[in-house]
């Protein structure tokens, strides 16, 4: 049978035959990597439920939960206490997907939150397919929106587990940037059905993500001023009618926003500016620096992490060089999507998954620049979508073999159900802030920071307790601040002057000591009083309040690992803007041999004259522990090296570190499980968590 390729129709049911194609080979990518979780059931499910892979999902996930169980108040009484943050109203689009996926299908919320990215996540081949097929045809949009499913950084975003608004975010620009495109570039009336319709998908897109309504606005209208900056055209008569109706709209958002809507918009910008881009903005540390997908990536990572292929990477470039300069004009439209693409290049690499898409319409507009010049013979031109097709194998591959893990084991997840179990109902546990929505979530209690709520302040607040070698400073601290907050902080350092060096260094001093002895220190900083706080007796009242929520430590393996920026922000020196970057390397199965003692990373520890070597090198050790539940053994050395390796031998744990951090609550803690009254065990299963119970100082009478 002889194939018309001059029948459009026909052309037609092929192409959307070809991006169905695409679509189902990017979900059985994706939800092929289910086999090896059913695999590796230990790893990846926890009682039989599986485990999300990012944890910002877990706040969504918390939401859907609610919602399924009505449990969605206006207020978050077990989240960033003591500021008890509003719930979002409506509920984010994220968790109503889930509790509407859980209700209708009878999944539990756990599997609808680990497969909706997977199926929902390929999807933005629809728009991208739209987008390249205006710049050079079918061809284009249709290895466009291949490349982009395939692209390695939007494919783990993407990927079963991966419960965040990425996947979502980066369909909903391309689909309003699309509807948008349409209106400017349209004559007749079809136009006003795009703009109703990326109007639409603008609103759908603020539902999702719903944390940062300023970037959504700019994203999705800047397309719109261009399209009426540069191509809308109508009418005398019509142009009258959309510009009434467009302004009318304009009004009804400033009587319901007010006019500081534009002023917000603007801060909003500058705050997410500063955190993206490592500034120091005020007198706390910068905090971006501190998470992973801030950091600004290589080039051979950008290319690794984009096409996977130098050559695709290059094709990529030179065919967005040639769509620029066929299409000088209505390329303009694509700058918004290239600019968020260099943002990666600039500042973070989460931005990468922006780069997928506008790398792939590069790569799809070669291809097709090539294609229309192959003419003879018609079939010659199927060379050019399976060279692509070799040159993605690479990438394919590499998605195929992808091991996205939980971020905390079931074990781990273990000892934050058990944190629910051995703690009353209104408990506030105090863990470090990458555990906050996890843990909030496993143990449903409260927690004091998460992913949203970790700026600058609060960080150092949330690590002082974990850093500090002071027990009695380090209880009546966390119980000071679940109480009083961030905002009794700044109250307190408006009241002595405004300098957080000495508001600290105060802060310090009085909770470091019982009440008796620290109501004489308040009484001597003559503190400035305010319209509560006026007497010595009520700054003692403020410091050690009465009525406090009960407080729990959750310590665990994860701090190991981060605590070259917990422990540096814990530190943090407010005169010269820097804290202590520690040194704390964990090793596993440290057992005896012989007279040595052996573990993982190569380690072989000698008692006899402390010193140890390792895959890292050999180290000279001033101080030596071995601990166990009812006693300790302590070897010391002459020597001035500062290197300390303790280890909690009934589960073969061990750490190298310096002293700074040998002497941190944190390790006398979790390696030395040191007896005093300030800090009570209540489940310790070191190394993987320990919850300890918060006794602080408290006033008398």
């Amino acid at each position: 049978m002889k194939i018309d390729l001059n029948n459009k129709i026909l052309i037609h049911y092929i192409e959307l035959s070809v991006l169905i194609i695409v679509i189902l080979f990017g979900m059985f990518l994706r939800l092929d990597h289910i086999r090896y979780w059913k695999a590796h059931p230990q790893i990846f499910f926890f009682k039989s439920e599986p485990l999300l892979t990012t944890f910002d999902g877990y706040y969504y996930l918390g939401l859907a939960r609610d919602l399924k169980e009505g449990h969605y108040t206006p207020i978050d009484y077990n989240r960033a206490v003591p500021d008890y943050p509003k719930r979002p109203y409506p509920p984010p689009l994220l968790p109503i997907l889930a509790a509407s996926v859980s209700k209708i299908f009878g999944v539990s919320l756990n599997w609808a939150a680990v497969l909706l990215p997977a199926i929902v996540g390929v999807l933005l081949a629809i728009p991208v397919f739209a987008i390249g097929s205006l710049f050079g045809g079918s061809i284009c949009g249709l290895i466009g929106s291949f490349l982009c499913l395939i692209s390695f950084y939007y494919f783990y975003r993407s990927a079963p587990g991966w419960f965040d608004t990425d996947f979502l975010n980066v369909t909903f620009t391309y689909a309003v940037l699309y509807c948008f495109m349409m209106f400017g570039l349209l004559k007749d009336t079809r136009r006003y059905g795009y703009v109703i319709s990326g109007f639409i998908f603008y609103l759908l897109f603020l539902w999702c993500w719903d944390s940062t309504p300023q970037v959504v606005t700019i994203i999705s209208l800047l397309p719109l001023f261009i399209a009426l900056a540069l191509f809308y055209r109508p009418s005398k008569k019509e142009g009258t009618i959309f510009y009434s109706v467009l302004i009318l709209a304009l009004i009804g958002v400033f009587l319901w926003k007010g006019l500081g809507v534009i002023d917000n918009i603007v801060h909003a910008i500058k705050v997410i500016f500063g955190y993206i881009s490592k500034e120091k903005t005020n007198a706390f540390p910068p905090m971006g620096i501190t998470v992973s997908e801030q950091v600004r990536p290589t080039l051979n990572e950008v290319i690794a992490k984009t096409t996977d292929s130098l050559p695709l990477f290059i094709a990529g470039v030179l065919g967005l060089f040639l769509l620029f300069y066929k299409n000088l004009k209505k390329s303009v439209f694509l700058y918004l999507p290239l600019g968020l693409a260099v943002l990666s290049l600039l500042f973070a690499k989460r931005f990468l998954i922006f780069m997928a898409p506008i790398m792939g319409i590069g790569v799809g507009f070669l291809c097709a620049f090539i294609w229309d010049r192959i003419t003879k013979p018609k079939l010659a031109k199927l060379i050019v979508p399976a060279v692509i097709v070799a040159l993605s194998i690479p990438g394919i591959k590499n998605d195929l073999n992808l091991r996205l893990y939980p971020r905390d084991n079931p074990l781990m997840i273990a000892g934050m159900v058990k944190a629910g179990e051995v703690t009353p109902k209104d408990a506030v546990i105090w863990a470090w802030w990458d555990q906050g929505y996890i843990l909030k979530y496993w143990s449903r209690r409260a927690t004091i920071s998460d992913g949203t709520f970790h700026g600058g302040e609060r960080a150092v607040c949330n690590a002082i307790p974990l850093s500090t070698n002071n027990f009695e400073y380090a209880a009546n601290f966390m119980y000071f601040y679940v109480s009083r907050g961030i905002k009794g902080i700044n109250m307190l350092n408006r009241a002595l002057g405004g300098d957080f060096s000495k508001t600290f260094a105060f802060i310090k001093d009085v909770l470091s000591n019982p009440p008796e002895v620290s109501k004489d220190i308040i009484a001597k900083e003559h503190i400035k009083p305010t319209s509560r706080y006026k007497t010595v007796d009520d700054w003692l009242k403020f410091f050690y309040p009465k009525k406090a929520r009960p407080v729990y430590l959750f310590l665990d393996s994860r701090l190991t690992r981060t605590a070259y920026w917990w422990f540096w922000i814990g530190t943090w020196n407010f005169k010269h803007f820097c804290g202590i970057h520690p040194l704390y390397i964990p090793f596993f199965g440290v057992r005896p041999q012989g007279d040595i003692f052996v573990g993982s990373r190569g380690l072989k520890l000698y008692p006899a004259d402390g010193t140890l070597t390792f895959f890292g090198g050999s180290v000279a050790l001033s101080y030596l522990l071995f601990r166990d539940f009812q006693k300790e053994r302590v070897y010391e050395f002459p020597r001035d090296t500062g290197f300390y390796f303790e280890v909690f031998t009934p589960t073969q744990y061990g750490a190298l570190m310096k002293k700074d951090i040998a002497n941190s609550i944190f390790n006398q803690l979790f390696i030395r499980l040191k007896e005093q009254k300030y800090f009570v065990p209540v489940g310790i299963a070191t190394p993987v968590y320990q919850i300890w119970r918060v006794v602080p100082d408290s006033i008398q009478g």
